[in-house]
């Protein structure tokens, strides 16, 4: 039987996973400006997507960013996105393995093949 949860802990889950979303941003932000030449510090911070309000000015603190901008339709940003780019599929799959007792034949099947 699984243990029960506390309401503190069922409480600060949204807050958890909402820090880990922004940290995701911050860290491919700081990862793309990186690789182009950019100091994310020098650098404006144009928030998109429906929860921009909510996260632009954590991710451009984290960055180190003193400005940030929000444009008014900055929520419809990733539709437009969305219907932009290439239509993809990812898939991934995880198989623990311990070093001991290597499954080579488990760690090389592919995701959706057995």
């Amino acid at each position: 039987m699984a243990p029960v949860l506390s309401s503190t802990r069922i409480e600060a889950a949204p807050r958890r996973a909402a820090g880990h979303y922004r940290e995701h941003g911050a860290g491919h932000a700081e990862r793309s400006t990186n690789r182009s030449g950019i100091d994310p510090a020098t650098a404006v911070l144009i928030g998109g997507g429906g929860a921009a309000g909510l996260n632009a000015c954590i991710v451009g603190r984290r960055l180190g960013c003193d400005r940030v901008i929000i444009p008014q339709l900055g929520g419809v940003l990733s539709a437009v996105g969305m219907l932009l780019s290439d239509l993809t599929a990812e898939f991934a799959a995880t198989f623990v393995t311990h070093q001991d007792e290597f499954d080579l034949a488990g760690v090389n099947v592919r995701p959706g093949r057995s």
